[in-house]
């Protein structure tokens, strides 16, 4: 069977068994997704297809688990924070920057430049009007937005949960509500 060889060298080129760091999960998708495309067969189709799911599977292991440091150095720019998913952007890095942007709030007292460039005054007035989170409808949002969560539940801070929310409700949401700031994961 042609198709099932095909997919095995496409396992075999990107994916490394228990080794997340050194597997391409995004690049063995597209290429399982051109071979399910390229047969006819329904039963050849079902079988590319439970390859994908797996391969997502993987990505979601390796959103939960991955503790390396991020393979793009962390930046922000008027587009946020991009990266790689599950190799830059997962739940120990969210939760990282998370921690930092609570980081940041905690010196408000002490820097005059920092209050005027967020509007807030204090950790404690952070705390009380809190941080809007969602995420659009990408692979693993939830999961990310739990993290960041996580770590603001930890730190006392009111959580305004948007769930799947486009961007411009999440700033209106901040407005609305008067949050201090929004966490987007998108």
């Amino acid at each position: 069977m042609e198709t099932s060889s095909a997919l095995q060298s496409i396992l075999d080129t990107y994916i490394i068994p228990g080794n997340h760091s050194a597997s391409d999960y995004f690049q063995a998708i597209k290429k399982l997704i051109e071979l399910r495309n390229s047969t006819s067969l329904p039963e050849e189709k079902k079988m590319v297809q439970a390859a994908v799911e797996q391969v997502y599977s993987s990505i979601r292991d390796e959103i939960l688990h991955n503790t390396n440091l991020p393979i793009t150095p962390v930046k922000f720019g008027t587009s946020g924070w991009r990266g790689f998913l599950g190799k830059d952007i997962n739940v120990y890095s969210v939760a990282c920057v998370t921690a930092s942007i609570i980081s940041l709030y905690s010196n408000l007292e002490n820097n005059n430049a920092m209050r005027e460039a967020t509007g807030v005054d204090s950790m404690d007035e952070m705390r009380h009007r809190g941080c809007v989170i969602g995420f659009d409808n990408r692979f693993c949002g939830d999961l990310l937005a739990l993290s960041a969560m996580n770590i603001l539940a930890a730190n006392n801070i009111k959580i305004y949960y948007a769930g799947e929310a486009t961007t411009g409700t999440l700033s209106a949401s901040v407005l609305e509500n008067g949050a201090a700031f929004s966490i987007n994961l998108t």
